[in-house]
């Protein structure tokens, strides 16, 4: 029998508390490692590792990511940063190590990493950088473009999370059809599944948390919509408010000043920065209704996971989101602020109608899973080296 090929993963997602990115690297390289197609793989966090770090909840048997750096220094010192980045860049550059196939999971490749491998395949969760520039900082746009720019060239094969990013690929990337494969994000039911409501009542009041809430999730950025959240919220009727207030958890994020005003200024918006996984399952639990009003995702994990705890979803008509959706969520246009107040307040109001999406997006949920798409990126990637190797 053949040695396993080997595997080269950019892992520096997994050195950072981890948003999307981070979560879908985690869990398919945990999957990979304990699926039944073998890889050996190695990981880069900078320099080249055996090792699967992981800086948020894991499986038994993987490792926390070492502190080998002081994130929060870098946040604020950018010349640190650059430094570093410099720094290690080189060491990839220099280092003769090769291997059979190169998976970037966070949409650019990066350039020495690409010379290590026989075969480039990388992730494209999205191109909100492309099609709406104003949505991210500057200095990231650039950065994403030129790198995009640079290294279109030397991608062999491309991973969408959905076949709507599919579609959108297939008109930027000078790639074949068939070397553009979507494959669906997955969600972890061992972790994401309904709470029980006495597990609920308790961490809501260990938190000072009202017993019923409106949830959203999501960094504070312009792409999440929350403005309009706030705002359709506020439009609900005043008893309604005071019944259900606004809950908001997720990273602190970038062009979140009016956020940050509009909460200050709205009573009954509790804003919750960013919480752990194990509270993030169990306030999806509780949630009397769950609204996700996005205006472009590539996929939606967090819309999955929600409906994987049983929430009534309330769900943006946009992008890849009705795809993850299916029947399992009511849907809105998330330009309107009128028609997310009037479907928040109709489903509000009738708990058989919220019983009902509950039940149907726990159906959808169902159907998505790690170990899936996991299987689906293996079974991608041995196709690629077979190509090539019958060439």
């Amino acid at each position: 029998m053949p040695p396993p090929a080997s595997l080269l993963v950019n892992g520096t997602a997994l050195l950072s508390p981890q948003t999307g990115i981070g979560r879908y690297t985690r869990e398919i390289c945990s999957h990979l490692a304990a699926g039944e197609r073998k890889w050996n793989s190695t990981y880069y966090y900078g320099y080249f590792s055996k090792t699967l770090y992981n800086s948020g909840r894991g499986t038994s048997g993987e490792e926390t990511a070492p502190f080998f750096f002081p994130a929060q220094l870098l946040k604020k010192i950018p010349f640190l940063k650059c430094c570093l980045r410099r720094g290690l860049t080189l060491a990839a550059t220099v280092s003769r190590r090769k291997f059979d196939l190169y998976w970037e999971p966070a949409i650019v490749p990066l350039a020495p990493l690409v010379k290590r491998g026989r075969i480039t395949v990388a992730t494209m969760h999205d191109f909100s950088w492309l099609h709406h520039p104003e949505w991210h900082p500057a200095e990231r746009v650039e950065g994403m473009t030129r790198n995009f720019e640079e290294n279109l060239g030397k991608i062999d094969a491309v991973i969408t999370d959905s076949d709507f990013v599919r579609e959108e690929a297939l008109s930027i990337l000078p790639l074949p059809p068939e070397k553009i494969r979507s494959i669906h994000c997955g969600v972890d039911h061992s972790f994401f599944f309904p709470r029980s409501s006495a597990l609920v009542e308790e961490t809501l009041r260990s938190l000072s948390l009202p017993e019923r809430y409106i949830l959203q999730t999501g960094t504070f950025e312009p792409r999440k919509n929350i403005l309009r959240t706030i705002r359709g919220w506020a439009g609900l009727p005043e008893k309604m408010r005071r019944e259900f207030p606004l809950l908001l958890a997720g990273a602190e994020g970038w062009k979140n000043r009016e956020i940050e005003r509009e909460v200050a200024a709205t009573p009954g918006v509790i804003s919750l920065g960013r919480v752990s996984e194990e509270i993030l399952a169990v306030l999806y639990s509780g949630a009397s209704l769950f609204v996700y009003p996005s205006l472009y995702e590539g996929f939606g994990l967090p819309l999955l996971e929600a409906m994987a705890c049983g929430a009534p979803v309330l769900a943006s008509r946009a992008s890849s989101l009705p795809e993850v959706c299916g029947d399992g969520a009511r849907l809105f246009d998330p330009q309107s602020m009128e028609e997310l107040t009037s479907s928040m307040e109709e489903l509000l109001n009738d708990e058989k109608l919220r019983h009902s999406l509950s039940c149907r997006g726990l159906s959808r949920a169902a159907g998505f899973s790690w170990r899936k798409s996991a299987e689906e990126h293996s079974s991608f990637f041995a196709s690629l080296l077979e190509e090539r190797n019958c060439r």
